[in-house]
């Protein structure tokens, strides 16, 4: 059928709506032209930012040579994602969800309504799973992938780490006291952070805030006090949620940065059937947007149509696969993703609130 061409189906999923992506999508951009590879192996690069005066020169001389600055580049093999799913033939003959039993749908009009569904959901995790490899690196600067051979989340897997520090992962931040408690001081706090971004030369304009970390926030004193200041404009929170499903809570400054207020909340299956939360509830995090790429690895596949191998340069590729034997089918959606910071001190991370 022509619905289950690699190429028909690529084209559906990139029309898909996303879900939740909000880290994704406003720190990791993706350049389709640079950051799509047309081979399994990607290069990254990062660096660390400089703050170097040039130079006074005596005339005449012409000028003095200055050190490039560092940076780092690396030809890696992204983690390979391919979630799938099986449709039994004797499925095609049962009434789908929310359908009613007096329908006219013959099996073919059903498989295409299941191989829509399919798509969307096997899209929707492969996204899930790249907003969390986001969240993973900005909150612990390392990603831990456990690697499966048969079903997720059991058995025995193969452990990957991805990380962009040597030894010790600097870009934290530790309060003096936990926001809420005794001698807590939250301005003094964010206060310190502006100072540990500005001294390593990296923007900032967005504070991200975990949902005890933002409860802390908003019930602070001085906070409170510096908000209702009539003499002075400190900002000015007003929620209005996005449609990556984070809330907007509005702008506060501190130390003349005007800082955008996020409060984050979304949540995630995890392989034990718990729901946890991409980023701790206590969390803080400043940042700014487009401090990071999303490069993705082409994939490999032999094609059912003509057994043969072809290679896609695409963020998410999906495969189809049938028995005849077995009345079996099976679609897998295929990508080979990885975040990585252009500067790898470009945000720093706190929790100040002990949240998990």
């Amino acid at each position: 059928m022509d619905i289950y061409k690699t190429t028909t189906m690529a084209n559906a999923i990139k029309k898909m709506y996303p879900v939740a992506l909000f880290f994704r999508n406003r720190y990791f951009e993706t350049d389709n032209n640079k950051d799509i590879f047309p081979t399994q192996q990607v290069l990254v690069e990062y660096k660390k930012g400089g703050r170097t005066l040039a130079p006074f020169v005596i005339p005449r001389v012409g000028g003095i040579a200055v050190e490039r600055n560092g940076f780092q580049a690396h030809l890696i093999k992204p983690p390979y994602i391919a979630p799938f799913k099986p449709l039994h033939i004797d499925e095609l003959n049962e009434v789908g969800f929310g359908e009613s039993l007096c329908t006219d749908k013959d099996a073919a009009q059903r498989e295409a309504e299941l191989l829509a569904e399919d798509l969307d959901e096997l899209n929707t995790s492969i996204d899930r799973r790249e907003e969390w490899m986001c969240c993973e690196l900005i909150t612990k600067g390392e990603i831990v992938m456990r690697h499966y051979a048969d079903k997720y989340g059991v058995g025995e897997y193969k452990e990957k780490v991805l990380r962009f520090y040597d030894n010790t992962f600097e870009n934290q931040y530790t309060p003096a006291h936990k926001w809420g408690s005794e001698g807590a001081n939250v301005y003094e706090d964010l206060s310190a952070m502006i100072s540990l971004m500005t001294k390593k030369g990296n923007p900032v304009s967005d504070l991200i805030l975990g949902s005890d970390a933002y409860d802390k926030f908003i019930t602070d004193p001085t906070i409170q006090k510096l908000l209702d200041n009539r003499r002075m404009e400190m900002g000015k929170l007003e929620a209005v949620e996005t449609p990556d499903g984070v809330q907007y809570m509005g702008q506060f400054v501190v130390k003349g940065k005007i800082l955008n207020i996020f409060c984050y909340e979304e949540v995630y299956e995890d392989t034990d059937g718990k729901l946890k939360a991409f980023i701790p509830s206590g969390a803080v995090i400043m940042i700014a947007p487009k401090m990071g790429r999303m490069l993705y690895g082409a994939i490999t596949q032999i094609e059912q149509s003509d057994h043969q191998t072809h290679t896609y340069r695409e963020k998410k590729v999906p495969h189809y696969y049938a028995d005849a034997k077995t009345g079996v089918r099976e679609i897998r959606v295929s990508s080979a993703p990885v975040p990585v910071p252009k500067d790898v001190e470009a945000w720093i991370f706190a929790d100040v609130a002990g949240g998990n």
